[in-house]
């Protein structure tokens, strides 16, 4: 049977009893995101385009000149590693020191 405006309780489906492919990517309420930045040189701090809830940040990835980069929790220490933050509604991307002018980067994530 359906379920039109009523809730499904919590926990109350189990994975055996979802068809597969019953889930498409616009259910599931998050898309694949891409955002481009061509820093300049005095700058180590970027804001994304859309907000990643936290429970995606280890999915927020960022490129420098085609190279994936490494994600720390804290205290980034060099233009090679980064964190992810969020506040006020804006999610940022900081490396531990300024992106060079002639760096691209593509930061990939899940919003």
């Amino acid at each position: 049977s359906a379920v039109s405006a009523a809730k499904i309780a919590s926990n109350a489906v189990e994975t055996a009893k979802v068809a597969d492919n019953a889930i498409t990517a616009p259910k599931l309420g998050f898309e694949a995101r891409q955002d481009v930045f061509a820093p300049n040189g005095s700058t180590s701090a970027f804001d994304l385009a859309v907000e990643v809830p936290s429970e995606f940040f280890n999915f927020t990835l960022a490129y420098k000149n085609g190279l994936l980069q490494k994600k720390v929790a804290s205290s980034p220490g060099d233009a090679d590693e980064y964190t992810v933050s969020t506040a006020g509604g804006t999610t940022t991307i900081t490396f531990g020191a300024n992106l060079s002018s002639s760096d691209v980067l593509i930061v990939h994530s899940l919003g």
